[in-house]
């Protein structure tokens, strides 16, 4: 595989640079092609302990699965490399022929090998099902994406109502539908949602997307001090307890999140890029300076605190692998569409922070998290089911389009 050795690179790179962008992109994805690719069970594997160990060998979560599709499309664009370019194929395949159910047509959110394990149709999973399809049509030319057949799926069976916005869940079979009604699964359903347009033209997809981050990011907020509520209930009220019910840390945690609203931006930027409109970028500045700036730990040094209240205090000063990535490629969107310094600033202090405690240069790819101190906790692994770096590969890859760089 190609990249420099990560010994090579200097302590302090040129973090806007895009040989440096596109060269962490290829060690980040050295750490898990060609390794990553299941020949025998088919899709990729999903756990992956800090040395690159893969820690169970037969999990295959929707989330995984989608994305190391993304990153593998993302992969195949910058650097044209054939390995790559078959793990597309491979993970389109897996999606279809495994984690599709050939009667109800939906994704099962998790199996084991090609065993379904919880066969519950979430519209987070089928937000990066989405995702997957487009990017690979777009980045790699997989012939074999599925773009309008999974949208159609997407708006028949989770959009609903007078707010048009996605519903949560199901069981297996579209059976009990979830009475939670959650901003996550909408806000990756917005993206995936740009990423179907960018793909096809089709500008149905567009204006779907940007339906959902009004009502998402503008015009809930306004109502609610500019924050952007996690849970909802059915009717689209905002839901303070949803997430001590649900005791789930990693989809529902308790408070608002800085990573979401840096996410916001992001697509608030990316909207703004695709329609002109002033209001998508006037509204990221506010979120920026609202709920992403202000929850950065000067005093340890940096990095952002995951989650704070409503009191503006810290719930949990863990600081999160995609948290920062998010961050870095919302400044520096935020700088290209304003031309304001701090932004840029932002995005240098946010990277020399994420350079020094987030990165594994010795063996390739990101650590899931810090505590409040920046110290590792030793018993985390590499990569979880659902993370595979998606988040530092499409940040690095938003700011390498930003620079004009990315194909």
């Amino acid at each position: 595989m190609g990249g420099a050795p990560l010994s090579t690179l200097t302590a302090n790179p040129d973090f806007a640079s895009a040989d440096f962008l596109k060269s962490h992109i290829r060690q980040t994805l050295d750490f898990y092609f060609p390794r990553a690719i299941d020949r025998e069970a088919g899709g990729f594997f999903n756990a992956y302990a800090v040395d690159g160990t893969i820690y169970d060998r037969h999990v295959r979560h929707i989330v995984g699965m989608t994305r190391f599709t993304y990153i593998a499309s993302v992969g195949t664009a910058l650097f044209d490399d054939p390995v790559l370019r078959g793990a597309v194929d491979h993970g389109l395949d897996f999606l279809e022929t495994a984690q599709r159910d050939p009667v109800s047509r939906g994704y099962a959110w998790a199996l084991r090998d090609r065993t379904v394990v919880d066969g519950s149709l979430k519209a987070y999973g089928h937000a990066f099902v989405l995702l997957a399809h487009s990017i690979a049509a777009r980045l790699a030319g997989a012939k074999g994406a599925r773009i309008a057949d999974v949208a159609d799926l997407i708006v028949d069976r989770f959009i609903e109502g007078p707010e048009q916005l996605a519903l949560e869940a199901y069981d297996a079979g579209w059976t009990n539908p979830d009475t939670y009604r959650g901003q996550n699964a909408n806000m990756h359903l917005c993206e995936a949602m740009i990423a179907a347009y960018e793909a096809t033209g089709d500008k149905a997809y567009l204006d779907r997307a940007a339906h959902i981050a009004r009502r998402i990011a503008i015009d809930f907020p306004a109502d609610n001090g500019g924050f952007i509520h996690e849970h909802f209930t059915s009717d689209w009220k905002v839901d303070r307890e949803a997430a001590r019910r649900a005791n789930d840390h990693t989809f529902r945690p308790e408070g608002f999140q800085p990573g979401h609203h840096a996410e916001w931006c992001k697509l608030l930027l990316t909207l703004y890029r695709l329609t002109g409109e002033e209001i998508y970028k006037t509204r990221s500045v506010e979120i920026f300076d609202l709920a992403v700036a202000p929850f950065w730990d000067e005093a340890r040094g940096g990095g952002f605190y995951y989650t704070f209240d409503e009191a503006l205090q810290p719930i949990d000063k863990d600081k999160h692998h995609w948290l920062v990535s998010e961050a870095f490629s919302a400044a520096f969107l935020l700088y290209k569409a304003t031309g304001e310094a701090r932004f840029l600033d932002w995005y240098n202090k946010i990277w020399t922070w994420t350079w020094a405690h987030m990165i594994d240069r010795e063996r390739g790819g990101w650590y899931v998290r810090v505590d409040e101190n920046n110290q590792r906790y030793p018993d985390d692994p590499k990569s979880p089911p659902y993370k595979t770096d998606y988040h530092a590969i499409s940040n690095c890859y938003e700011v390498l389009r930003a620079l004009g760089a990315a194909e």
